[in-house]
């Protein structure tokens, strides 16, 4: 099958054919990757947390024994109805599992995968659009048209109408993530109980996250190379209390944003243009720190530097206690070699994934 964009998967929820045996959700924004597995696995299962008619999996487990999807897949509900293979942190573990799996898929089940961002060369992403019993379904930052129907559907289900001056404000606040962007207008909703429309006022006075102001700086800091700016932030930031998986989540879509812009650039547009016109729009204040950025930064740097991340962001799911330290190294190995490339007045063009720093410095 082709590709969906992640608003069509609203269309196969109301009718998830038995024809269809697996569906990639994966994208840059995680928050909507895990938005729409929820919706799908509930859909086909009743529930997401129904032990009896979902199994879940994980890509380590594939990877070492590719034949558990399968025999989860083939798997009969022993209370009925349809039963989901949900598989998170989808990789080369799925890719080789279902490889082996689709052509035949004898099962019932609907395997249901999370991946983040995947190239389109990518073994895993290749293989679920070309299956005509698998369908892959994209996820990226919600644009100006799908963050308004997000807010506007969400306000009214509250019995809530926006000002326009107000909603227009709301945008420019989120949108790098769609589970944030939830939580936001949810706050906003409570913030109006007993009112029936929302004004500016109303959405200037549950303020400003400071703490998303400080990780969008704090990752301004990274690619522009002042590991101690970044440094001092990140500190600051891990110190009262913001969870690890935000800054992770955040740094992925930051630097599929510098991705997008890079590629626009490549095809003939200037730096001043892409970053002027950018979708989510980027804050006039950040905007000299983003030229900067898309001079140093490479295309294929930013893949690997994508890479680095989800690295960090798997092994913080191994060693829970030393997440801050993980993540904070990765952004400082990131930030370091921003900065030895910034002195050298050139771009950042690794081939190969970043080697930790050997240093007694810490985030």
């Amino acid at each position: 099958m082709m590709e969906f964009k992640a608003a069509r998967i609203d269309a196969f929820m109301k009718n998830p054919v038995p024809a269809v045996k697996a569906v990639l959700i994966h994208g840059s924004d995680e928050g909507m990757v895990r938005e729409y597995a929820c919706k799908l696995v509930a859909v086909v299962a009743g529930a997401v947390d129904d032990v009896f008619n979902i199994a879940r999996l994980d890509d380590k487990a594939l990877l070492t024994d590719p034949g558990l999807l399968a025999d989860e897949a083939r798997a009969i509900s022993l209370m009925g109805g349809r039963r989901v293979v949900w598989i998170g942190n989808a990789g080369k573990g799925l890719a080789r599992a279902a490889g082996n799996y689709l052509p035949e898929a004898l099962g019932d089940s609907l395997i249901v995968a999370e991946a983040g961002w995947l190239r389109k060369t990518d073994p895993l992403r290749r293989l679920f659009e070309r299956r005509a019993n698998a369908l892959a379904v994209a996820c990226y930052p919600d644009d100006t048209a799908s963050l308004r129907t997000l807010i506007l559907g969400q306000l009214e289900e509250h019995g809530l109408t926006i000002a326009a001056d107000a909603l227009a404000r709301l945008q420019s606040r989120v949108g790098a993530d769609r589970m944030l962007s939830r939580s936001e207008v949810e706050k906003l909703v409570l913030y109006c109980h007993g009112q029936n429309r929302v004004t500016l006022r109303d959405v200037d006075a549950i303020g400003v996250d400071t703490s998303s102001l400080a990780l969008e700086s704090m990752l301004d800091a990274v690619f522009e190379g002042n590991p101690n700016g970044a440094e001092k932030t990140y500190e600051r930031l891990t110190g009262a209390g913001l969870p690890v998986t935000s800054i992770t989540i955040t740094a992925a879509n930051h630097i599929a944003l510098l991705q997008r812009l890079k590629a626009r650039i490549a095809a003939g547009q200037s730096a001043q243009t892409v970053v002027a016109s950018a979708r989510p729009p980027i804050f006039f204040a950040r905007r000299t720190s983003f030229l900067r950025q898309l001079g140093l930064w490479t295309i294929e740097a930013l893949f690997i530097a994508a890479d680095n991340i989800g690295d960090a962001e798997l092994k913080t799911r191994e060693h829970a206690a030393l997440a801050a330290d993980i993540v904070g190294h990765a952004l400082l190995n990131l930030a370091c070699l921003a900065q030895s490339r910034s002195r050298r007045g050139s771009g950042v063009h690794s081939s190969a994934p970043f080697d930790p720093i050997e240093s007694n410095r810490r985030f």
